[in-house]
């Protein structure tokens, strides 16, 4: 006999011999791809959102939350956690024709308002530091972090310092999703 005959033998034996060794293998390939789907093996530095007419960088992990770092508002940090890469995985929903490339993987995410305010993301490192030009408010929960104003719509995003997308009215805009 030769070798890959004697080790398929031998593999076929340890099933006869211990049955739940073959359901215990099922089980874990099963779980394998839970995890997989579940994304269990990325940082735990929540995943942002943002959406809606005004800008919203909306927490998407209720145990996460928006700090100030500094006294007036335009810079901001997670209250932990930490990312397995310095850039965001990007997806977006817009008007087809508003964004000139596909949002792919990008360290700096900048969004303006039609009032030209804007406010900018960027993976430092392992963490999320927000910028802002205008102070920004927290939720009660303080899980979303938003510059709110009355009127006006979310006119641009930049990726990596590069025009990606730009708005010409309300409603062509729909949700910006940053991943780690």
């Amino acid at each position: 006999m030769n070798g890959a005959a004697s080790n398929r033998t031998s593999f076929v034996a340890l099933f006869r011999e211990h049955p739940w060794f073959g359901f215990l293998l099922v089980l874990l390939a099963l779980a394998s791809a839970a995890c997989g789907n579940l994304r269990l093996f990325s940082g735990d530095e929540a995943p942002i959102r943002v959406k809606g007419g005004s800008i919203h960088l909306e927490l998407l992990n209720a145990t996460r939350t928006w700090k100030k770092n500094g006294s007036d508002g335009t810079k901001w940090k997670m209250s932990g956690g930490t990312r397995n890469h310095a850039d965001y995985k990007l997806t977006f929903a817009a008007q087809q024709g508003a964004c000139s490339v596909t949002p792919d993987r990008k360290t700096t995410v900048k969004v303006t308002y039609s009032d030209n305010h804007w406010i900018e993301f960027t993976g430092q490192g392992n963490h999320t530091a927000v910028t802002s030009d205008v102070g920004l408010q927290t939720s009660a929960d303080e899980r979303t972090l938003s510059y709110v104003v009355s009127g006006g719509y979310i006119s641009a995003i930049h990726l990596d310092g590069h025009l990606a997308c730009a708005f010409a009215a309300s409603g062509e805009f729909t949700s910006l999703d940053a991943e780690d």
